[in-house]
């Protein structure tokens, strides 16, 4: 996340390429360590974070859309609010990957989508206070940039 904050994406993608391998082997090691699991897609997002901050919008995507698509799994097998935290999560990520390709549209819609999300979080006392001060207020941010009034 540093190497990303300093605009070092390549630096960061050289790191996270090695740690995604350990973090597969780890869950292949054992399937069942939930923690394990855990350290994969938070590897995996932010190697898909890197991977559109450097440019590399479908590669991002694709990588996106697979960590959706497993914790979406993972969340309907045992739906804990961890876990679908976890999911609305992702989906931060999509509008941040979009938003930096100069794709403000579709950048709108998925942030659109993720408040929404949020707002149904929201509903049921999920949302803790680190989400509105940091991804929340990030989608925000972006809605009023990217969004026609």
């Amino acid at each position: 996340m540093n190497l990303m904050e300093l605009k070092r994406t390549d630096e960061a993608l050289a790191v996270l390429g090695p740690a995604e391998t350990d973090a597969v082997a780890a869950v292949a090691f054992d399937p069942a360590d939930d923690e394990a699991q855990r350290r994969l897609r938070v590897v995996r997002n932010a190697r898909a974070q890197a991977l559109g901050l450097n440019g590399q919008t479908d590669a991002a995507l694709a990588l996106l859309a697979q960590v959706r698509a497993e914790d979406a799994r993972r969340q309907a097998a045992d739906p804990t609010p961890r876990r679908t935290r976890d999911l609305v999560f992702d989906h931060v990520l999509v509008g941040e990957a979009l938003d930096a390709a100069g794709r403000k549209r579709e950048a709108c819609a998925a942030d659109g989508e993720t408040l929404r999300l949020y707002d149904a979080l929201s509903r049921r006392g999920l949302v803790m206070a680190l989400d509105m001060a940091n991804n929340v207020k990030l989608v925000k941010e972006r809605l009023a940039r990217n969004c026609p009034r």
